[in-house]
């Protein structure tokens, strides 16, 4: 059958074509695409960054969410007519039809509307980056850059047993919205006064540190504001240019570092199972998040947007 899907082209290029989809698989169900949230990653494809033995044209997105309209000859777990969240690399989610595996679906309830809102993926990553904060009660956490993630790990932390959510970034149109979502403080590290902030967080050090920016000197705050034996949450992609980092201080300090992407994680889809009850009890909210959405036929302004994180942007969703 036909379908349409948002293709990279070229470096900061995306095109909106046609292209064939055949039937589910025997553990698949195929789903009419709603929304399909932009993902870091899908960003870093935007600019040209393609990973190992990709190639231009390139249809991707692995944030999505719909209707199931086919189901496999094996699967007994959904039925025609499910609203459902998916994920998956290889399951091509920005387009109108995708086939995606059972282990990568999760049930939403059925009268589900506001699309964008579960966009459940990232949701996930933030689930299994909570988990691996290793929190125990009393805990201080600072989380170093208050992006998308960012602020879902600052909501997620702020229904935990913490002391205290420290917030740090130098955007200040992200600094209220954190408040908002839970952060107990917030500092700006670009001023004088965040400075002298962060050196009195390195006299008395937080118990984890979670780097979310994906730049060095966010790397560096983390550690320098984190004490002996804390846990360092490395949950960031960092790309590109390679990090500088004091490997000393770590072996002396004896941090536990954790690098929590979904590679991390045993049974990553597990994790997003238990994702979406999480949002219907709001310990996750992407509506306050979800800043920017899109028709596929815009999807090139949005894409830009979203390149250059320019007009307030924090998550955009193209719905289809």
């Amino acid at each position: 059958m036909k379908a349409r899907g948002i293709y990279y082209v070229g470096p900061e290029q995306v095109e909106l074509r046609d292209f064939e989809i055949g039937d589910p698989d025997l553990f698949e169900v195929q789903i009419e695409v709603k929304a399909t949230g932009l993902c870091a990653w899908d960003i870093s494809l935007y600019k040209g960054y393609l990973h190992e033995g990709a190639s231009f044209p390139l249809l991707h997105g692995h944030e999505g969410v719909g209707i199931v309209t086919k189901v496999g000859e094996r699967v007994t777990e959904f039925e025609i007519g499910d609203k459902v969240a998916a994920m998956g690399d290889d399951s091509a989610l920005m387009a109108s039809v995708a086939n995606v595996p059972v282990d990568c679906v999760a049930k939403l309830q059925d009268d589900v509307e506001d699309w964008q809102n579960w966009v459940a993926e990232p949701v996930a990553c933030a689930v299994n980056g909570l988990e691996w904060c290793k929190i125990v009660p009393a805990d201080r956490v600072a989380v170093v850059g208050i992006g998308f993630m960012g602020l879902m790990l600052v909501q997620a932390l702020a229904h935990s047993p913490v002391l205290e959510v420290i917030a740090i970034d130098v955007d200040e149109n992200r600094w209220q919205l954190a408040h908002k979502l839970g952060a107990d403080r917030i500092i700006n590290q670009a001023t004088p006064e965040g400075q002298a902030a962060v050196d009195e967080l390195i006299a008395n050090p937080v118990d984890v540190a979670v780097e979310c920016a994906g730049v060095e000197a966010a790397i560096q705050t983390s550690y320098k504001i984190l004490r002996k034996a804390g846990t360092l949450n490395m949950f960031s992609w960092q790309r590109g240019d390679m990090r500088q980092i004091d490997l000393g201080s770590w072996h002396m300090k004896g941090f536990k570092v954790y690098a929590s992407s979904p590679s991390i994680a045993s049974d990553f889809p597990s994790i997003y199972a238990r994702t979406v009850p999480m949002m219907e009890r709001g310990i996750i909210d992407l509506k306050p998040l979800i800043t920017h959405t899109s028709s596929p036929e815009d999807a090139p302004e949005l894409f830009k947007i979203a390149a250059s994180k320019t007009d307030g942007y924090i998550k955009g969703v193209v719905l289809w």
